[in-house]
């Protein structure tokens, strides 16, 4: 059979080996001491992977020929099945919970501290749950993740969570913002507040988690998964006004929640001044945004915390 899956090869320097991954077909990956033993060692690891989707019933994606991870939807790069069991960690309105639903997988859970769904999206199971401690022992096949772990600390309780939740070959499947979001507003915001107050450190009170490529994988690596997608892309997040936008931002920084309101306006007109030359096109305010996207397998030997 001729294998017409998308391959991508890279060299790891964790694993001292050639890595080719196959991101149509989820966990589908193999290494090689030499560029074309990866892709012989891959070619077979396909053949496996399809034989035994066929065996268990689950369905086999036809190849696309050239794909782009950061143009796959994050649902298509989940690649929910039917006899899966699925959780959305931080579903938010749960549009993409119910779009998960529609696939008519075998079950679906969302879960966020409160309950946001619109009323449209109520053909999944709903649980208020923390994402550092969800509670789940080996229950599903998948967690599902979409701008959300940016939003959580510390990030070492919510990927051990996701580890508990997953059954042993299980895969966690995430986008979230990554280190560079919002460079240019962050060190302005850093150098406005430095006359007044010396000590002020943004990075430190910085109310999200914003990690590099590599330092999200090896805490990946530490708990037990293997990482398999490993991408990070640029996008523009056009904005309506970008004094508001920093407020909701830093809203949740005890310094600027108690200043009296007419000095925070000061501090965000001072900062929309120092951005407006790279963050305002002549018509619209955009933010820079880091986008991680991340595809890791639960092997099926325990953690090293376990």
């Amino acid at each position: 059979m001729i294998m017409k899956y998308e391959v991508i090869i890279y060299w790891s320097d964790e694993d001292q080996a050639f890595i080719a991954e196959v991101p149509e077909l989820p966990g589908c990956a193999a290494d090689g001491e030499t560029y074309q033993e990866a892709v012989q060692n891959v070619e077979i690891i396909m053949q496996q992977w399809i034989e035994t989707a066929q065996e268990i019933g689950r369905s086999v994606p036809q190849p696309k020929g050239r794909l782009r991870i950061k143009d796959m939807s994050l649902v298509e790069l989940l690649n929910p099945q039917k006899n899966e069991h699925i959780l959305d960690l931080g579903c938010g309105e749960g549009e993409l919970t119910k779009e998960i639903a529609d696939k008519r997988v075998a079950r679906v859970v969302g879960i966020d501290i409160c309950d946001s769904r619109k009323d449209s999206c109520n053909n999944f199971q709903f649980e208020i749950r923390n994402a550092t401690d969800l509670g789940f022992n080996e229950e599903f096949d998948a967690v599902f993740s979409h701008h959300v772990i940016h939003l959580i600390k510390p990030p070492e309780q919510v990927i051990s969570s996701v580890w508990n939740a997953l059954k042993p070959g299980g895969r966690f499947v995430a986008e979230f913002y990554g280190h560079g979001t919002a460079k240019e507003i962050i060190l302005a915001l850093q150098e406005v507040m430095s006359p007044q107050n010396s000590s002020f450190d943004i990075n430190k009170d910085f109310p999200w988690y914003l990690p590099t490529q590599e330092e999200y994988c090896n805490l990946l690596t530490s708990q037990g998964f293997t990482v398999i997608v490993n991408r990070i892309f640029p996008k523009k997040l056009y904005v309506v006004d970008i004094r508001s936008w920093t407020g909701n931002l830093v809203l949740n920084i005890k310094r600027f929640r108690d200043m009296d309101d007419e000095n925070r306006q000061k501090i965000f007109k001072a900062v929309e001044n120092q951005v407006r030359s790279q963050l305002f096109d002549g018509s619209r305010w955009f933010v820079n945004h880091q986008h991680i996207r991340i595809v890791a397998i639960k092997s099926s030997q325990l953690s090293n915390n376990n």
